[in-house]
């Protein structure tokens, strides 16, 4: 009995200090590298995004058959992204803010074309 309320108690406490992601998907609008900032227009509204300074920026690799596409590290980071380029932000809320832990460049898969 007493295993199974402190298990309770253990797995409460854990997830109350857990604050949920978001994803933002949009295009930069700008970037401030050395103010930590970037400016993304989602949809017609422009977002200002708080970015960690540990902050993973990456866009996906090649998968192969059957698994997860690898993240690749965007040479130079944050100061890399241009405007224009689509990007999805990964939000967490830390000390009441919204602060971007991951923005992943997205960029337009090629399609083959088939000759019919």
């Amino acid at each position: 009995m007493f295993r199974c309320l402190f298990a309770g108690v253990v797995a409460v406490a854990l997830s109350a200090g857990a604050a949920p992601a978001a994803e933002v998907k949009g295009k930069v609008k700008s970037v401030d590298a050395e103010k930590f900032s970037l400016v993304v227009t989602v949809g017609e509204k422009d977002q200002t995004v708080l970015v960690a300074k540990d902050a993973e920026v990456f866009s996906l690799g090649k998968a192969k058959k059957g698994q997860p596409a690898p993240k690749q590290p965007v040479t130079g980071g944050l100061g890399a992204l241009t405007a224009g380029s689509e990007v999805t932000v990964t939000t967490e809320t830390k000390d009441g803010k919204d602060v971007a832990t991951a923005v992943r460049l997205d960029t337009a898969a090629k399609k083959k074309k088939k000759d019919k």
